[in-house]
């Protein structure tokens, strides 16, 4: 019964986003999709040199998540584009290389991880393509071989390694979808939100440190008091979506060992399109999980302030009524009253204050 009466409170705020403005915020995210595509692509090629070049289109997805936001709360600028993404990530600082990184890296660490525990199943995949059986055992012949002959097995993949086409196929697929959903659904949905419930109870905070900071000040500050409460939440609004994502790949991934190329110059293309179709679809997906998750946090405001420890929530009030920081239109929109209505007395809780500005140092290297 809670979660029905909270679901129907999600419904109506989430109304505001799926628009008109939906479609054109839609359209804005096939090329940044299409690129981030096309440099997991690279990495066969760069032994994944490609993927740092994911932080400069980053701007394009910030632009797309900042209109998002405008559809749900009305603050900020209604058309923003991809030029004022540049702009906030390059010249006002906004964006920060240590999330990508993380991304990037937890992504190379799960895909490490999966790759290895697939090869005790690769023999089992090869089974069940027989034309590609001989060629299997033949390149394991290869491999014990007393002197091992790099040219030998090079001419044998030019030559044969087409054959292998299809379980290659089924095998980077399935060790390429676990680092893609942990990359998306855990990192880069974690840090949005962080940011986002930053900007709830500090209002215009990007206009007084970068985006990094933010979610940094969040997450060493007050991000854990309510993990629990809102990741339940959000998983209940997002699983549909999960599961989308899902049977999108699986199709995708069946569809694709069914290609047999007739050599090995398309043997990399063709095992390379279920991984590239899976972070172009779920660079979609993303755009309504990450409306769901901000639905969720504006909804649950006063939840979510009132399981902020006293000292720490009398220090984010000290800190958004400091003489330094700027206000702006979020200020106006959002104001301090909910925060100072849920806040002690000073004097009960006097020395116990938390100091943020330790946080924000501590964002300042990322």
């Amino acid at each position: 019964v809670f979660f029905m009466k909270n679901f129907k409170r999600y419904i109506t705020r989430r109304k505001a986003c799926l628009t008109k403005s939906l479609f054109i915020n839609l359209s804005m995210l096939i090329l940044p999709a299409f690129l981030l595509a096309v440099l997991l692509f690279g990495t066969i090629y760069t032994y994944g040199v490609s993927l740092l070049l994911i932080y400069f289109i980053l701007p394009m997805f910030y632009a797309v998540d900042r209109r998002l936001r405008y559809d749900l709360t009305g603050i900020g600028k209604k058309d923003f584009s991809y030029g004022d993404g540049y702009k906030a990530f390059f010249q006002s600082n906004k964006g920060g290389i240590y999330g990508v990184a993380l991304a990037i890296l937890l992504a190379i660490g799960l895909f490490l991880l999966s790759s290895t525990l697939l090869l005790f199943a690769l023999p089992s995949i090869v089974n069940t393509f027989p034309d590609a059986k001989p060629t299997f055992y033949e390149v394991l012949d290869i491999y014990s071989e007393f002197k091992f002959n790099n040219h030998k097995l090079l001419k044998f993949f030019l030559d044969e390694g087409y054959k292998l086409t299809r379980p290659i196929t089924i095998y980077l697929g399935l060790a390429c979808f676990i680092p893609i959903c942990g990359a998306f659904f855990i990192v880069i949905a974690h840090n949005l939100s962080n940011h986002y419930l930053c900007t709830l109870l500090l209002p215009d905070i990007d206009k007084n440190i970068s985006s990094s900071q933010a979610r940094s000040v969040a997450r060493s500050s007050f991000s854990s008091s309510s993990f629990s409460y809102r990741t339940v939440e959000q998983l209940k609004l997002n699983w549909p979506l999960i599961i989308l994502f899902i049977v999108l790949s699986a199709c995708c991934l069946l569809s694709t060992s069914f290609i047999q190329p007739s050599n090995s110059t398309y043997t990399l293309f063709t095992m390379m399109i279920a991984p590239c179709f899976y972070v172009f679809s779920i660079s979609f997906i993303m755009y309504f999980y990450m409306m769901n998750c901000y639905v969720v946090l504006e909804e649950n405001q006063d939840k979510l302030i009132k399981s902020i420890p006293s000292p720490i929530l009398l220090s984010i009030q000290q800190t958004f009524e400091s003489r330094e920081y700027i206000h702006g239109e979020e200020s106006e929109a959002r104001g301090r009253h909910s925060i100072r209505q849920n806040v002690e007395s000073k004097d009960e809780i006097s020395g116990a204050v938390i100091d943020l500005s330790q946080s924000v140092k501590k964002g300042e290297k990322e």
